[in-house]
């Protein structure tokens, strides 16, 4: 069977993706699979043994607002000159409908499981490949000076993910720092991501003042970051493409949700705490631009953050295996209601026999 899988964007969704070639190979072990993804994202699957041909289109962020007419051109372009090469299509890319993926139950990596016909994929972790000798000499040439204090168990922050709904006010960053101070041993903090993640210059002393020194790592290539992570004590930041490149690394993830939901996107290693703001409306919107002007990440209190780092600290020390769920700073109660999944800091009975326990995936179930 010749399978070819298209999956040109987003970065957090290609990194969901990377478990189905090796879950499309345990199916059918003499496939020969082709994935065609953008040069934005290629970093995501090269190198991955599952893999027999890496095709690589154009990024598809240069056609702006009309990225959805990229996925069609590139994949049209492929077909109209090899289609003869081809037995089996999956087209991953689902996003070309908003939000589509969060009404079937599934969080958003089985969903793509499901498309590609694998689902379930269980407890198949990221699988992101790069030679770990090759990525540290990149860093150390890039960041001699961060190279230096690695060996001190880092926390590796990320604060942006390139949507404002989940971008936490760098104001709030200082107290989260100054929670973490009173009550967690101190280490150094590397800053990763893109542009919008640098450090405000106005922020600078207030934050070197907190510190000790503020240390960036901006604009790295995607197996560079993934060796970087690989690294830290732990990864905190917001739901966002840096923290499911974190999945496929052994460090622990502490991630905030604002606009997209910690159920459909939750990190896929064996320990995490997610924190949904409980300023996110009942179901998470899972889009960029807030039609009701909500600022659910700008409104999560500092010592909610606060409190998930630390108990992830606290399964570190102890060694324990963590998967933990909180809404502010309670324990969140899943339940997945009417085809949204919803997320409750209290129990609540009448939602008990519509708890996401596969029974969105029976056919005979329907909606009384």
């Amino acid at each position: 069977m010749r399978i070819l899988l298209q999956k040109l964007n987003s970065f957090g969704d290609c990194v969901s993706c990377t478990p189905i070639p090796h879950a499309l190979k345990d199916k059918y072990p003499n496939c020969h699979i082709t994935m065609l993804t953008s040069e934005d994202y290629v970093d995501v699957f090269s190198k991955n043994p599952y893999i027999d041909t890496l095709k690589v289109t154009p990024s598809v962020h240069a056609h702006g607002g009309h990225i959805y007419k990229a996925y069609d051109s590139y994949l049209a372009r492929e077909l109209s000159s090899n289609i003869d090469d081809y037995d089996v299509l999956y087209d991953l890319n689902t996003l070309t409908f908003w939000g589509e993926y969060r009404h079937t139950g599934l969080s958003l990596t089985e969903h793509y499981a499901a498309m590609a016909e694998v689902y379930p994929l269980e407890d198949r972790r990221y699988e992101v490949y790069l030679d770990d000798a090759t990525e540290e000499k990149k860093f150390k040439d890039l960041h001699p000076e961060i190279h230096s204090i690695l060996n001190e168990n880092p926390l590796i922050i990320h604060t942006a993910a390139g949507w404002d709904l989940k971008a936490m006010p760098w104001f709030k960053w200082l107290d989260v720092f100054d929670y973490l101070h009173k009550e967690m041993e101190v280490r150094p903090v590397i800053f990763v991501g893109s542009d919008d993640s640098k450090v405000p210059k106005h922020m600078e002393a207030s934050l070197t003042d907190k510190l000790g020194t503020v240390h960036q790592a901006i604009n790295l290539d995607i197996k560079t970051q993934c060796w970087l992570i690989d690294q830290a004590y732990m990864y905190i930041g917001p739901d966002s493409g840096p923290m499911h490149l974190a999945g496929a690394t052994s460090t622990p993830i502490m991630a905030y949700y604002a606009g997209t939901s910690q159920y459909v996107a939750p990190p896929r290693s064996d320990k995490w705490v997610t924190m949904q703001s409980d300023a996110s409306c009942g179901v998470p919107c899972g889009i960029p631009i807030c039609q009701t002007h909500e600022l659910c990440a700008k409104m999560i209190e500092p010592w909610h953050i606060a409190k998930a780092i630390l108990t992830l600290d606290q399964a570190i020390k102890e060694d324990k295996p963590i998967r933990q769920h909180y809404r502010g700073i309670a324990e969140a109660h899943h339940y997945f209601y009417k085809w949204e999944h919803i997320g409750l800091d209290v129990e609540d009975e009448q939602f008990e026999s519509w708890m996401d326990k596969g029974i969105s995936l029976d056919p005979n179930w329907k909606i009384e």
